[in-house]
């Protein structure tokens, strides 16, 4: 049995796009919840002040050098982690999640895939260190990769200007940028290679390989909790992290172009999220980012990773790692045309001068400034949202 002197951990650690809001949206809801079990899914506590945050992304981050807030290093988490461990007698496992211990570095950002690998091993280096004869157990989400490289690809393109990310303009761009990432074998080789191959839970992200058919529920139930019972249950919203359509997903491109503020990327990324969300609701026509060539190229490439994928870590003999049927119908993308086009544009300026539109944007801009220079602040004030608004 582990002492309290020793925590066990458990790291889900991605991919991104495989219902990681959800997971960590349910996480921080239930914190008290999952005391009563004997987990802690710690919050960062600075000066007395619980921060509020759904993930350890920053943890992910840190691993690499770049210091968010509160300039804590990877050892200033685990060591915030396990006070707060120390402080609950019951207590007997970390639990923490973050896509960007995955992921946390851009392949895009290395001169060659030998680069990468070695940033990664660097990375694991620095995540081990803290975790040295503690037990470890590691799961991770896996899905197709031509759907996750599209919904990386949305996501970068609507959020470009929020983050020091590449400029690229082509779907066939990212995808070659993006193959140490698609590679399944290769990253969980890397974590046998630090944890250790049994630590290993990886679940091929489709809905038929899920407890219950949901991300959360499967979620809980490697963890050991299969009565949710006295959990409380997600919003609608808090399990959304929503794509833009490709014609909205085009407009954003041509925004991209214009270096903006911070806060106004924000307000622009929100404003087209609810147009995109508009626009869906009365069946606007939605394309996919991929070609069906794009697609039966990718899934041919990485078509033996999977196979190994599969019965080494996932116990699937046949080597199918993904039942999932390709889409072979369908219409390919005429393009952005110029009356949609204006539309959007409408609908944009609409939202952008109306009066809750105008109160929104100042409220990024006034969130952004306390995030950068008031963060105990900005910890307060979310905490007390928290509370008034559950």
């Amino acid at each position: 049995m582990t002492t309290k002197e020793s925590p066990s951990y458990i790291l889900h650690i991605g991919f991104g796009k495989t219902g990681t809001t959800s997971i960590q949206a349910f996480l921080a809801k239930n914190r008290d919840a999952l005391n009563t079990h004997g987990i802690l899914y710690p919050d960062i506590i600075f000066k007395g002040q619980k921060a509020g945050v759904e993930n350890h992304n920053i943890l992910g981050r840190a691993l690499s050098g770049k210091l968010s807030w509160f300039n804590m290093t990877a050892k200033d988490h685990f060591d915030c982690y396990e006070k707060q461990f120390h402080a609950n007698p019951e207590l007997k496992t970390i639990l923490l999640s973050a896509e960007a211990l995955a992921g946390g570095i851009q392949s895009w950002d290395f001169e060659n895939e030998d680069d990468y690998w070695h940033a990664m091993h660097d990375r694991m280096q620095v995540l081990t260190e803290p975790l040295k004869d503690k037990p470890v157990k590691i799961i991770i989400y896996l899905r197709r990769q031509d759907l996750w490289a599209e919904s990386v690809i949305n996501q970068h393109i609507k959020n470009e200007g929020l983050s020091n990310y590449k400029k690229i303009r082509e779907a066939h761009e990212y995808i070659d940028l993006l193959h140490p990432r698609l590679c399944y074998d290769k990253i969980l080789d890397l974590w046998a290679r630090y944890f250790g191959k049994d630590n290993i839970t990886a679940i091929p992200f489709e809905e038929d390989k899920l407890f219950k058919g949901d991300v959360v529920a499967d979620f809980m139930h490697y963890i050991g909790i299969d009565d949710l019972s006295g959990f409380l249950p997600l919003k609608t919203k808090d399990r959304q992290n929503r794509r833009l359509l490709r014609d909205v997903f085009e407009f954003k491109r041509t925004l991209n172009t214009k270096q903006k503020s911070k806060a106004e990327e924000e307000f622009i990324t929100d404003v087209l999220q609810s147009i995109s969300d508009d626009m869906r609701s009365i069946g606007h026509i939605d394309y996919p980012l991929l070609t069906h060539e794009q697609r039966q190229n990718i899934l041919t490439k990485y078509a033996q990773n999977n196979r190994i994928v599969a019965r080494e870590y996932c116990g699937i003999e046949d080597g199918d790692l993904f039942s999932d049927t390709v889409n072979t119908g369908g219409q390919d993308y005429p393009g952005l045309s110029e009356d949609i086009e204006q539309d959007i544009h409408r609908q944009y300026l609409k939202k952008r001068r109306s009066i809750s539109g105008i109160r929104k944007r100042y409220g990024y801009i006034l969130r952004r400034y306390l995030r950068q220079n008031m963060q105990w602040l900005y910890a307060i004030l979310k905490t007390i949202k928290r509370k008034v608004r559950p």
